[in-house]
């Protein structure tokens, strides 16, 4: 339980420093957790407010916006432009940098190698066959693919342990250290069939350590010629900040080509329809305006209305009605039935 010492002395230190007081100060302090300020699509760094005010002025003068649509995708346009300039020069800073890293000596390189597999690696559940491929080329992958295989070794249940079967995410996870479509996975039963039992499934994963583990004997040699290229700016598009860099600016390109067109397209619709003449207009025909319809046509006293006789069907009689279409009971007692009023029938007008 807090104590009434405890409470004062947090109060008499909350007045020593309580944060930025003005407004400039409080603006500078909601930057301090933006990193590169790419994947907002909101707000920019204050450093680019002045040039986006210039930029606007200028690309108004030339495109011109008609109306207030045109005018906001005109700010949209400028904005894009500004983020496709800031990932560029994002990218060449970071290619300068990996340069430098791989240039020197220490061990700063060959940390950012791992560091860049285990952010690769984190992908590899969304795209198994592309991501094992890549980590299999090169030596940081490749260990990082022997540390996972020596994980899943380990959950492997061991024949004298008991019962105890793998789990349908430690399947699949083996499935995706192999590099197989998760489309495909369904047909396949003989390999899903290697992990129920534990035997054939340590045997498999011992097989794919001792294939990676080969693999490394040249390791030494690749990361020397990987440093090198590195050191001139080559072979780096595995790199993970690079390739987010590279989406946000397509991202970007992608939003001021949208801009753009629409401006266009709209600017054409709208000339389009000044253009085009006005339709004439088409009038409707008027019955009996002028004094000569007028005259033929009879007035409404004169016209006589005959009505049309209705044609009456004629009665069939009883017995016609009730022909009946075979011989069966019910039909028989029917026609016995009328003969009989017949007969009534005879007999009384007689």
């Amino acid at each position: 339980m807090t104590t009434m010492k405890q409470v004062e002395a947090n109060r008499r230190n909350a007045t020593l420093s309580t944060g930025p007081t003005s407004d400039e100060g409080k603006l500078k302090a909601r930057q301090n957790a933006t990193k590169h300020g790419l994947a907002s699509t909101s707000t920019l760094p204050m450093e680019l407010a002045d040039k986006l005010e210039q930029r606007l002025e200028d690309w108004k003068a030339i495109l011109n916006p008609e109306n207030v649509l045109q005018q906001f995708h005109v700010e949209f346009a400028v904005v894009a432009s500004l983020r496709i300039e800031r990932c560029q020069m994002a990218e060449t800073s970071r290619i300068i940098e990996i340069a430098k890293v791989a240039a020197d000596s220490g061990p700063k390189w060959d940390v950012e190698r791992h560091d860049n597999a285990s952010d690769l690696g984190a992908t590899l559940k969304r795209n198994p066959v592309y991501v094992c491929r890549q980590l299999r080329a090169t030596p940081a992958g490749r260990d990082w693919m022997i540390a996972r295989w020596q994980h899943l070794l380990l959950a492997v249940p061991h024949p004298m342990q008991g019962l105890r079967r793998w789990t349908e995410t430690e399947t699949n996870a083996a499935l995706d250290l192999l590099g197989k479509p998760k489309s495909l996975r369904s047909g396949m039963t003989e390999l899903q069939e290697i992990f129920e039992s534990s035997m054939p499934a340590r045997e498999l994963i011992q097989a794919e350590i001792a294939s990676l583990t080969a693999e490394q004997a040249n390791s030494a040699e690749e990361n020397t010629v990987l440093r090198e290229r590195h050191t001139v700016g080559l072979s780096i598009d595995t790199d993970s900040n690079l390739v987010l860099f590279r989406r946000y600016e397509t991202k970007a390109v992608r939003e001021f080509q949208r801009s753009l067109n629409f401006i266009k397209t709209d600017k054409k619709e709208r000339a389009a329809k000044l253009e085009k003449p006005p339709q004439p207009k088409v009038e409707k025909p008027v019955v009996a305006t002028t004094p000569a319809l007028a005259a033929n046509i009879p007035a409404a006293a004169e016209i006589k209305v005959e009505p049309t006789p209705i044609p009456v069907p004629a009665l069939a009689t009883p017995v016609e009605a009730a022909a009946p279409t075979n011989g069966n009971r019910l039909y028989r007692k029917q026609r016995q039935a009328d003969a009989r009023h017949q007969e009534y029938l005879a007999r009384q007008t007689a």
